[in-house]
């Protein structure tokens, strides 16, 4: 039979344990929001206004500073973050949202279709 002093010890642990991961978790959230800012502005910085440029081959920015229509296209392969705001991708009868938390990545050419659903010119 466990004593007052053992189930004491374990329960006061077992908070320790939850306190540590709730201050880890705040710690990995704000470490996440601080890198999402940065990489909003650093693309502030490369494009200032509306519009893509392609710094290095093969990589792509792209701001909107408002929701778009539809673009239709074809891409090749990719790998696409979000530093602010969302966007849906229709594949067919699927659609798929990404945004800040989530990045999209295909390894084969797609007809993808979507447009900007929330961007905002207040943001960096």
């Amino acid at each position: 039979m466990e004593s007052n002093h053992a189930r004491a010890t374990r329960s006061a642990f077992g908070i320790r344990a939850v306190a540590n991961v709730n201050v880890a978790s705040e710690r990995q959230a704000h470490r996440m929001r601080a890198d999402q800012e940065e990489l909003a502005e650093r693309i502030a910085r490369a494009l200032p206004r509306d519009g893509s440029v392609e710094p290095q081959p093969g990589l792509h920015f792209r701001r909107r500073s408002g929701p778009t229509e539809r673009v239709y296209a074809s891409a090749q392969p990719f790998f696409c973050v979000i530093a602010q705001g969302s966007k849906d991708m229709r594949l067919g009868e699927d659609c798929l949202r990404y945004d800040a938390a989530n990045c999209l990545n295909s390894k084969v050419e797609l007809p993808p279709v979507g447009p900007v659903v929330e961007a905002s010119s207040t943001q960096a």
